[in-house]
């Protein structure tokens, strides 16, 4: 199921219905995301297993604009039998990347592969402005043929640009194959992604709404700290797009960046691009729900407070808790004066142990002033053992690196 956004709103998404069941709570799980970006698409894949193919399936996925605008979009997808000589579709590249110059074009083919009696289509996704650059012919046929692919960088600027390739075949197995292409404005040598890591705990796990520290060479003007909150979209002469959406910044040099990933990221396979001056430089990492990080000291111990003694309330900070409630706006802290019971937490289950031993938080939420940064408040209980012990914080069954604590 293909999810595409026309008017330029991000969509909070609330309900999903499909064939008579009621999927709102794992939306994220069909989709990867609980957001729909601005002009951004999101695919879920939906495999039914009936005793008898039914007539026609029904869906329905509902959601709020940015604007307060209730959204609903519905689908009715009318089934038929297979036939008796039903073949294969494959296509002869799973990704393509393509590159130009400012106001140049790239070219490339994809081959589609399908019996000789077989029909085929194939469509870009999303079908918007964002994916106009992309010019694909023809879009249907019988038998194997071959796909041209014209991407044009006229009146575009410099960065990264993604769009998907969507092939169909009524009476194949798969009966769709989804190609991505990736298509780079301003590629330049002198500027280098080399890696990125979770801004808390330097480990390799990665999660919307994440503080997310990228290594390079040349990535911006010179050493350069956000003002105030909200976050800046540009900062030294740099500026970050993932997925296609603007990423905030928190820190950046020439050697160093520290972004926000958009909350409205979707769970897979992610493209960061830098753009730095008309320099551009592109790079993948992994996505998922969730990749708590805990913020620690030089040598793994917890920070602000390290230890304690049973009977102690203390605070400390992760990253990487995934989309939280009530949402908030990437780049954005809570406002001022927010209650404390109004703060965004999480979305996913929350649980926390020390040496072990389970607590549950006095308090989970993003102070105001923060972004990207979640504040857990616990009391040291009186069963955990004396000594160096381990913190550990897990958020949708998944666990952080832990960090150290030693009780008094």
């Amino acid at each position: 199921m293909n999810l595409q956004e026309l008017n330029g709103y991000e969509i909070h998404l609330t309900r999903f219905l499909a064939g008579g069941n009621d999927f709102s709570g794992q939306i994220a799980e069909w989709f990867g995301s609980w957001r729909l970006a601005p002009l951004g698409a999101l695919q879920a894949g939906i495999c039914w297993k009936l005793d008898n193919a039914p007539v026609t399936l029904s869906y329905e996925i509902d959601g709020v604009d940015t604007d307060g605008n209730e959204i609903t979009a519905t689908l009715s997808v009318p089934f038929q039998g297979p036939q008796q000589s039903a073949g294969g579709l494959s296509a002869s590249e799973d990704s393509v990347s393509m590159a130009a110059d400012v106001s140049q074009s790239a070219t490339a083919t994809v081959a589609v592969n399908v019996s000789s009696a077989e029909k085929w289509s194939v469509s870009v996704f999303p079908a918007n402005q964002n994916s106009s650059w992309l010019v694909v012919f023809p879009l249907s046929g019988a038998g194997s043929s071959e796909v041209k692919l014209v991407a044009s960088a006229a009146g575009m600027e410099s960065g990264v640009y993604t769009a998907t390739l969507v092939f169909q075949s009524v009476n194949t197995s798969p009966q769709f194959v989804n190609v991505p292409i990736t298509f780079v404005i301003g590629a330049s040598n002198s500027i280098g992604i080399e890696g990125v890591a979770n801004g808390a705990s330097f480990e390799q796990a990665f999660a919307p709404g994440m503080i997310l520290d990228v290594f390079g060479r040349n990535l911006a003007d010179s050493a350069e700290s956000a003002p105030a909150v909200p976050l800046p979209f540009s900062l030294a002469g740099a500026s970050v797009t993932v997925n296609g959406a603007p990423a905030p910044l928190y820190y950046a040099s020439p050697t160093q960046l520290n972004i926000q990933i958009p909350y409205e990221t979707a769970a897979g396979t992610a493209i960061l691009g830098l753009n730095h001056r008309g320099q551009v430089a592109s790079y993948l990492f992994e996505v998922q729900a969730s990749a708590p990080g805990i913020f620690v000291g030089s040598s793994g111990e917890l920070v602000p407070t390290s230890s304690g003694a049973p009977g102690g309330s203390l605070p400390l900070f992760v990253t990487g808790v995934g989309d939280v409630m009530p949402m908030l706006d990437t780049g954005d802290p809570p406002a001022n004066g927010t209650p404390v019971n109004k703060l965004p937490a999480p979305r996913l289950p929350l649980s926390l142990t020390v040496g072990g031993v389970e607590i549950t938080p006095l308090f989970v939420g993003i102070p105001c002033g923060l972004v990207g940064v979640t504040q857990i408040n616990f009391t040291v209980p009186p069963n955990v053992p004396r000594g160096t012990q381990p913190v550990v914080v897990t958020v949708g069954g998944v666990a952080s690196k832990p960090a150290s604590f030693t009780v008094k």
